[in-house]
């Protein structure tokens, strides 16, 4: 944040453009930086702080939630912390919801940058009419996949931005993707069972007894030793693991029958909790589509928030 938002308030001076920073419980001194470096915007309005001082782990759709229902634009756009929007990035954007109607603007498809593929803008109104972002999605991975899917639905027009000045961001490594997760502090120690050369057994042990535990595939391997095989292109990234058969769970200790596991390295526990959250909200991706949910949440961006540093409550 403290190297994309200056440069994102530079880059779109129009007063039409207005940015809302949630600040989702962030203990990195994120409050303090804001308000000692970014006076001037505050008061003048274009940019407004709010803090939620109430979450224990990050959550991608929560708190993108928050931030939609509380900005005031008639169109509202996410920008995740580490994307730069581009110069005149607003402009742009204002020029497309001008000229088009039900459309939906995204950085999935992009051919430039991954780490984009969160960038959304939408009139505030289609968002509310998809109850935003799916809150049962937990950890990392999907969730925008998810919301585009259920926008069309709802009559909106996907358009993927092309222009490679709107689609930069910094890189960071996986290590960082799972710090803040709620799933992340809970596992106490991963093994590993090696079947075959395609398939393997992971088991997470839990802090709190418990454990899940479940075969995988190397989707990049399996079937590679077959000169007539075939990968299907599902227009979704395509994980490096799948889920053969389902997850198990049970009370720690487990009996391990014919497994014999090992613990899994530093960076295979990374993969690894990566790919439980990943296909635990692919999977979700997968049920909304299927039956056609374009409405996923009762309540969604709920909680109290505090505006520009006042000790006034909001609630949501």
């Amino acid at each position: 944040m403290q190297k994309t938002l200056s440069v994102n308030l530079d880059d779109n001076p129009s007063d039409a453009i207005q940015f809302v920073l949630l600040d989702y419980s962030s203990g990195d001194g994120l409050g303090a930086y804001i308000k000692d470096h970014f006076q001037d915007h505050l008061g003048s309005g274009k940019l407004v702080y709010y803090h939620y001082p109430s979450a224990t782990s990050f959550d991608h759709s929560h708190s993108r939630n928050m931030a939609f229902r509380l900005a005031e634009g008639e169109v509202v756009c996410n920008i995740d912390a580490d994307n730069y929007t581009g110069p005149g990035f607003g402009d742009y954007v204002q020029e497309v919801f001008q000229s088009r109607e039900n459309v939906c603007l995204t950085g999935l498809g992009n051919p430039y940058k991954l780490d984009a593929l969160g960038k959304l803008c939408v009139t505030k109104a289609d968002f509310i009419k998809v109850t935003g972002y799916d809150e049962h999605f937990d950890g990392y991975g999907f969730e925008d996949f998810d919301i585009v899917n259920r926008l069309r639905l709802a009559g909106c027009e996907p358009f993927t931005i092309t222009n490679s000045s709107f689609l930069q961001a910094i890189s960071h490594a996986d290590d960082e993707r799972i710090a803040n997760q709620r799933f992340s502090p809970e596992v106490e120690n991963i093994y590993v069972h090696f079947i075959d050369a395609d398939r393997s057994r992971l088991l997470y042990q839990l802090r709190d007894g418990r454990y899940v535990t479940a075969s995988i595939v190397n989707m990049y391997t399996i079937g590679s030793r077959d000169p007539f095989a075939t990968v299907e292109d599902e227009g979704y990234p395509l994980l490096h693991y799948n889920l053969e058969g389902n997850w198990e769970q049970g009370t720690w200790p487990m009996d391990h029958g014919n497994y014999t596991f090992h613990p899994v390295t530093p960076s295979m526990r990374r993969e690894a909790i990566l790919f439980y959250t990943q296909l635990r909200n692919r999977q979700i991706m997968h049920d909304n589509l299927a039956h056609q949910r374009m409405s996923v949440n009762k309540t969604f961006g709920s909680g109290i928030v505090y505006k520009n540093f006042k000790n006034a409550p909001i609630e949501l």
